[in-house]
Order: C-alpha cells, then structure tokens, then sequence
C-alpha cells in the first residue's frame, strides 16, 4: 500500500497525506500472526510450516498447513486444512483470534468503546497508513474483499483518527515483548471467542446451562410470590366492618370490574304448519 507523507510547518513529519489502497484481502496479512501460548501465556508465533511451497496468489494462504512455536517454553502445534469430500475447507480471517488455531491475538487493546487488533507488526503498518491518511484513494482493479473497504465504519470515522493511531501506538510496545506482562490487558476478554462463535461458552472454561442468560451468565430471577390476601392500599377502599372473606371477593370483584352483560337469544320462530293450524283455530273462534 503506497503513501504520501507530508510535512509539518517545522519540517517534521506530519502523518501521511495520501493512501492508494491496491486492493489487497486481509487473507494476505495472515502470514505471520501473534498469538497468546496455550502453555505459558507469553507470545507465540504462527507461521506457514518450513518446506511448504510460496503461494501463488494471497488467498492460498488460508489452506497452507500451519505450525505455532513459542520461543518462551518451547510449545509447538500444529494445523492442516480440513477435508470435505475432494476439496478443501480453509481458515476464515477476521476477529480477536487467529484464523488458524483459534487463540487470541497477542496485538489488541481498547479503543473508541472497541477492541483494536493486529495480525503483525506488517498489519499495523497497514492499518496506521490507512487510518492517518487525509486522502485515500482507490486502485483501478479491486477485490470486492479489499481489507480497507471492510474495515469498520468506527475505523474510517474522521473524529476517530487521533485515538486510533494512539491506539496502533500502543500495540508497538507488545509487539517487542515475549513475557506474559508485556501483553495490554486493557479490558480484553482472553478466552478467544470470535464474531461467529460469540453465542457458544469459552474453550477454557465449563460449558454454560441452558438456564443462564448467555450475556452475563446469570440464573434466572425468581419472580416473587403473589399475596393470596389484600394489600393494604386495596383494604383502605373497604368497608371498616368487612369480613376478610368479603374483602377479598370485593377486592377481586373491584379488579375484575362489571360483569358482562348476557345477550338472550330470541324465541325460535314457529314453523309454517302451526302457523296455519293458529290461523285456523283463530276463524273457529271467531265464528263462534
């Protein structure tokens, strides 16, 4: 990613000016990524395993087998792309954890109400050109998964700037640190839980129950029981000499409010035959 620099009125270095953005997916900053040692805690690495083949393009990153080594206690693993049928199932970037082994990002802080994170040293330097530039711009031929154009809207916010590139600022620090006490733990969650699997319990702790709300992990309130009697404020309205029966059915009857009305149904109409044999027995009186 190019940038232009500018300078300031005492010819120091002001940031830079411009960025020209070729494009380029975040699958091609997933080359290098520190992450936090399942053992001891410190900072690991997780890079392609040695022998493997340069990739073609940036996205075969994401198949190639992986090996993570921590230099502080020795702890290696390692990870090879899934099978499905004939073809292969790769590791989806994005989020606090790396795409690979699913362990938190070593490069995160707090900021703007959000957490910051960074593959690698390469990435920060991506991120600060973008963010500081005051004109960026866009390349002729672009991948609709261009790393800069999915980059959040907080991130690209103009009132955001100052406190982003402090926060990139912040993240050079750890990147020289190995030690456990080098790492920010400024409010960060290291229990790795991604954007996808933000609903499921943490790998490192006891699975949830179904009866906890899954944002705080609390059980349920019980809800107090009703008073079978009256309150007090429904037996001031009472007659004084009131039996506690009759104050609990006018009570009751005062909450449930009038009785509904009942519609009565009409007679049923009489059939042709009886009013003819009426009729008839009408004309014999009548002549009588």
């Amino acid at each position: 990613m190019a940038s232009e620099r500018s300078r300031g009125p005492d010819g120091g270095d002001a940031g830079p000016a411009r960025h020209q953005d070729p494009g380029a997916p975040l699958a091609c900053f997933t080359a290098r990524a520190l992450v936090v040692c399942p053992r001891c805690g410190g900072r690991a690495l997780v890079a392609p395993r040695p022998g493997v083949p340069v990739p073609r393009y940036c996205t075969d990153l994401l198949f190639q087998p992986r090996r993570l080594v921590c230099a502080g206690c020795g702890a290696t693993a390692e990870w090879e792309p899934r099978t499905r049928g004939s073809s292969r199932v790769g590791a989806v970037p994005g989020g606090t954890e790396d795409p690979f082994f699913r362990r938190p990002l070593w490069l995160q802080t707090r900021c703007a109400g959000r957490i910051l994170w960074a593959y690698d040293e390469e990435h920060m330097e991506a991120l600060a050109s973008f963010v500081g530039a005051r004109l960026r711009e866009r390349g002729g031929w672009r991948s609709t998964r261009a790393m800069c154009d999915r980059l959040p809207a907080w991130m690209k916010r103009s009132e955001n700037r100052a406190e982003i590139l402090a926060g990139l600022e912040r993240l050079r620090a750890p990147a020289r640190r190995s030690s456990p006490a080098g790492r920010s733990q400024q409010g960060i969650s290291t229990c790795g839980t991604t954007r996808r699997k933000a609903a499921r319990a943490c790998a490192s702790g006891p699975p949830r129950s179904r009866s906890r709300c899954s944002p705080c992990s609390r059980p349920p309130r019980s809800m107090p029981a009703r008073p079978s009697g009256p309150t007090e404020r429904q037996s001031d309205h009472l007659p004084a000499g009131a039996a506690p029966d009759s104050r609990r059915s006018t009570a009751a009857r005062a909450r449930a409010g009038p009785p509904p009305t009942t519609r009565r149904c009409p007679p049923p109409r009489p059939s042709s035959s009886t009013r003819s044999s009426r009729r008839a027995d009408r004309d014999r009186s009548s002549r009588v």
